[in-house]
Order: structure tokens, then sequence, then C-alpha cells
């Protein structure tokens, strides 16, 4: 599956998981922000990236910056 693919196949499911009620976890943030930037789309991760911390609270850990999703 090529990259784009993939990042739309995991931001649907990002996006199911939240609509049936599921609470995302800091590990569901960095997939979702890892299959972005390897999509090669720097920008959009980052948009998500400073979207997710503003309206989730979500805080980036050493996982966000070192697992291939903004390195």
């Amino acid at each position: 599956m090529r990259e784009p693919e993939r990042f739309k196949k995991r931001l649907k499911a990002f996006k199911k998981m939240e609509f049936l009620g599921f609470m995302p976890d800091s590990a569901d943030y960095n997939d979702l922000i890892e299959a972005i930037a390897k999509s090669k789309n720097m920008a959009r991760a980052e948009e998500i990236l400073r979207d997710l911390m503003r309206r989730r609270k979500f805080s980036p850990d050493l996982k966000t910056y070192t697992r291939d999703c903004l390195s």
C-alpha cells in the first residue's frame, strides 16, 4: 500500500474510533502523525499535531519526535 493510501486508511480508522466514542491515547495520536509524516506531507503532520495539542490536549512525548513521526 502506498503511503498516501496508508495515511487515508489510518485517518478514516481514527475518525471512526472517535465517532464510536473511543478515547484515543498518545499511541493512537502518534500512529496518526507517523502515517501522515511517512506520506511525505510534513506540513499536514505538523498541522494535525498542532490541532491535537490545541483541541485534544495532546502532549507530544518522546515517541512523537523519534518514531519517524516528526524526525
